[in-house]
């Protein structure tokens, strides 16, 4: 975790300030020898390390017993040999203890090191992470590896061109995963659809922060509405009321960090917060779903049997249907999500702009088909069951009107059309989410991934409040009452 803190803190740092701390910190390490290669327990009958590594030494380089090493120990790496890794050579190799930072890039070199290996081509890799090549009487020098593997294609050798990862947020995911207890658990996921807008994104952050106090004023004004006035302690006004919460709820779950990314130059979420931001948005649009169901329930006995409606709607009845509503997606999301957080995770990038469920599944490393199994169970009962129950109901509803009179049919279309706006706005807008997880993401243009991605998110936490405070007559009056006590309190004072 601390080599994690300095790579933040080196992201923010230009390339003259790194190259002197990898300077210094070389320097400071240049009476260090890295050794590696040795075989596994064989320390296990030395009195201590220090004089296991002294006898070492002393036999494999035939040294003098009068010459002192003077051997101190800086630290010992307790990291377990994975289970699946060959073993070891026999062979044990003195290498300079280089910095980290240098000791990667270092590494990048491999692929070119081992063509130049295979035509006999003399190299040497010099202080601190550059190749020497002696090529046709000539000496060429490369300061990355991305620098020699091109030069290396142009003069027909075939090696792969090496991607140095350049940025300080690459840099903190490859740090993160290295320091991870288990390496198939990422410690860390990372955004890849946020790009650099320069200055614009401080005009994106501010349009995005309106959006998200208007989605929360509108919202609380409709829940103030119908806690406050008695005359809409009703059914239908308290699952408008649930609506308005859900969507509070939802909205918390992804703006405040999406508009944090916005600004971030480092598109990185932790796993824990990446899994907690899956539970939030998929909890807030499963429970969108029911509770609009639950609405139109209550418009089919309204409407249909209206002598019945007040024995059938009791505060009981509405109480355990909210329940109901609420509870069942609880545990449904929460179990699909427990199915992911027991996979082990092969990657960590996510070509989302925010944490979602089958991204991260697609990362696994192993079958996932129980996953799979369960998240279309779930899309069937929270999504599909309860999208034909709404069609039923309003078709039942629809036979009703012909048979009414016209003035019936104009107040049942009053109380039904709110509700029928919000309920194919937000099956759209979920359609459009649901699409997005059968493609694969990575290949489909940004600006769509982006605009899919974000309907269901942002479109239904406003469309609910206004369709519902201009529409029906009850809750627009009470208001409007409101903000008139508020202007003649102004007024007054």
């Amino acid at each position: 975790m601390q080599e994690i803190k300095s790579l933040m803190l080196k992201t923010s740092l230009g390339e003259d300030t790194q190259a002197a701390r990898l300077d210094q910190e070389g320097r400071s390490q240049r009476e260090n020898v890295r050794i590696h290669g040795i075989k596994e327990g064989a320390e296990d009958n030395a009195t201590s390390v220090i004089d296991f590594i002294e006898n070492l030494l002393r036999e494999k380089l035939e040294l003098p017993p009068s010459l002192n090493l003077q051997i101190e120990r800086a630290h010992r790496a307790l990291v377990s040999r994975p289970p699946d890794s060959p073993p070891r050579e026999k062979k044990v190799f003195l290498d300079h203890d280089y910095a980290p930072e240098v000791l990667r890039k270092r590494k990048e070199y491999a692929e070119a090191k081992k063509v130049l290996k295979e035509k006999k081509i003399r190299f040497q890799t010099p202080f601190q992470a550059k190749l020497r090549v002696f090529y046709q009487g000539k000496i060429y020098v490369y300061n990355t590896a991305e620098e020699a593997t091109k030069d290396m294609v142009r003069r027909g050798f075939q090696v792969e061109v090496v991607k140095p990862m350049e940025n300080g947020q690459e840099r903190l995911c490859c740090c993160a995963d290295m320091n991870s207890t288990n390496s198939l658990n990422p410690l860390y996921f990372q955004f890849t659809l946020f790009a650099d807008f320069g200055p614009l994104r401080y005009l994106f952050f501010s349009l995005c922060l309106l959006f998200y106090m208007t989605v929360v004023s509108a919202n609380i004004v409709i829940i103030l509405s119908v806690c406050l006035e008695k005359s809409l302690h009703q059914p239908m006004y308290i699952f408008i009321c649930c609506l308005s919460v859900n969507s509070l709820y939802g909205s918390a779950g992804f703006f405040p960090r999406f508009l944090m990314d916005i600004l971030s130059d480092t598109h990185l979420m932790s796993r824990p917060l990446c899994f907690i931001q899956i539970y939030v948005i998929y909890s807030y649009a499963s429970c969108e779903q029911t509770i609009l169901s639950i609405m139109a329930y209550d418009r089919f006995a309204a409407i249909c049997h209206p002598l019945h409606y007040h024995s059938k709607m009791t505060f009981k009845m509405v109480t355990h249907l909210v329940t109901f509503a609420v509870l069942y997606p609880a545990f449904g999301v929460g179990f699909m999500l427990y199915l992911t957080l027991r996979l082990p995770l092969c990657g960590n990038k996510l070509h989302r702009i925010f944490c979602s469920n089958w991204p991260v599944v697609q990362l696994s490393c192993v079958d996932t088909t129980l996953n799979n199994i369960v998240g279309q169970s779930l899309v069937i009962t929270i999504i599909f069951i309860p999208l034909f129950f709404v069609l039923y109901t309003y078709l039942r509803i629809l036979l009703v009107c012909r048979r009414s009179s016209s003035e019936f049919r104009g107040k049942a279309l009053q109380t039904c059309l709110p509700h029928i706006v919000t309920f194919m706005t937000y099956s759209f807008s979920l359609f459009c989410e649901l699409s997005l997880t059968r493609f694969e993401a990575d290949k489909t243009n940004p600006i769509i991934t982006v605009v899919l991605s974000l309907e269901y998110l942002m479109i239904p936490p406003i469309n609910n409040p206004l369709v519902y405070g201009l529409s029906l007559p009850q809750i627009k009056g009470v208001i409007f009452r409101f903000f008139k006590k508020i202007l003649a309190t102004k007024c007054k004072t």
